[in-house]
């Protein structure tokens, strides 16, 4: 759409990302990690998420003419659910 809704989109998937962060660093900490080390195995686990990112786009774009039946499948299967 326009820069400025791109601007507010990452900052809130950024700030998202710090909690989820924290909970993966603290509980390190108190098991005896250094901070250094706690911080550096949260990091870690936050790039797995542009990797499966890559993954999915790259899988979109493969299988896109089976889109539609996929997202009506997972549509209904929340319906269900729900």
């Amino acid at each position: 759409e326009d820069i400025h809704t791109g601007t507010v989109l990452a900052l809130g998937i950024g700030l998202q990302n710090m909690p989820e962060g924290l909970a993966v660093a603290l509980p390190l900490v108190r098991e005896g990690y250094s901070r250094r080390r706690s911080v550096w195995y949260a990091t870690l686990t936050g790039l797995a998420e542009p990797a499966a990112a890559l993954l999915g786009v790259s899988l979109v774009i493969i299988f896109a003419p089976l889109l539609p039946l996929g997202l009506a499948f997972a549509g209904g299967a929340m319906l269900y659910v729900v």
